[in-house]
């Protein structure tokens, strides 16, 4: 019985049955075998004197030994198996012993006892999740062998049968393992596919943002040169509208002095409104 299982099943039994068929015939425990009967090399007293020796041990144990007392005999066999046997035992114990319970023996059996109890304690958990772990064993197997595929229904199974069922079951274990590697390496292949791809299109995300960020800066520096030069044409402008005002202020003076005609008369102010009658008035 091996973990509460008690049946092997014939594809078990093959592979366990070769391997202790390797271990148990092994050349030296056969030649040790010879040796200890006494086959090979030839040797009868081998045997003859372990026979001798146990009659002689036997008609010793019948012909001198005493027969103990009943009482005390079944007395000192007596061995508690439970909680309570334990008790009933440790309370006629210690009725026999002395009257002062605090001598170092008296303490040692009191340890002794309750040391017993707990083992006992233990044992008795021990043995009910062992109980309960086999009734699980025994109904998971049942359940098991419901859906099992038998390998034959009566009859024998030969080794030669056994070995290539055996050797058929490696090689589609074989299999199964193959396939479940292909399929992870597949699976595999598809997750880096995957991470490239989104890498690529990081990429790709991060140069579109990079050209937007260039055709912004050209399109602001070309705003810019534009705003400046519409700036510099206001300001070309402006200069133009000053300059021919300045020069249509020193035509009017001369004219004015022409116009006067008076000799080392000293010239009206300059008059900046366009109004050339006004400046004559003043």
């Amino acid at each position: 019985m091996l973990a509460g299982i008690h049946h092997i099943d014939k594809q078990d039994f093959l592979p366990m049955y070769l391997e202790a068929r390797r271990q148990a015939l092994s050349p030296s425990n056969i030649r040790s075998g010879f040796m200890a009967t006494g086959l090979f090399p030839f040797d009868p007293n081998r045997v003859l004197s372990r026979l001798q020796v146990q009659v002689d041990k036997v008609g010793n144990d019948h012909g001198y030994k005493n027969t103990p007392s009943p009482n005390k005999s079944l007395e000192a066999a007596k061995t508690p198996y439970n909680v309570n046997q334990l008790t009933t035992h440790a309370e006629r114990l210690l009725q026999r012993r002395p009257q002062n319970t605090d001598s170092p023996v008296s303490q040692a059996i009191n340890q002794l006892i309750k040391g017993c109890q707990m083992a006992m304690h233990s044992a008795a958990l021990l043995a009910d999740e062992n109980r309960q772990l086999r009734s699980e064993n025994q109904r998971r197997k049942q359940r098991k062998e419901q859906r099992r595929e038998y390998i034959g229904d009566g009859g024998t199974l030969s080794v030669a049968e056994g070995t290539v069922r055996i050797k058929q079951r490696r090689e589609e274990e074989e299999e199964r393992v193959k396939r479940r590697r292909v399929e992870e390496e597949e699976r595999t292949k598809r997750r880096r596919e995957k991470d490239e791809e989104r890498a690529k299109r990081r990429q790709e995300g991060e140069e579109r943002a990079e050209r937007r960020r260039q055709e912004n800066e050209e399109w602001f520096k070309l705003r810019r040169e534009k705003e400046e030069e519409r700036v510099k044409k206001q300001r070309a402008k402006e200069d133009e509208r000053a300059k021919r005002r300045r020069e249509e202020g020193e035509r009017d003076q001369r004219l004015i002095e022409e116009e006067l005609s008076v000799p080392r008369q000293r010239a009206p102010p300059r008059c900046n409104s366009p109004n050339r009658v006004s400046c004559l008035l003043e």
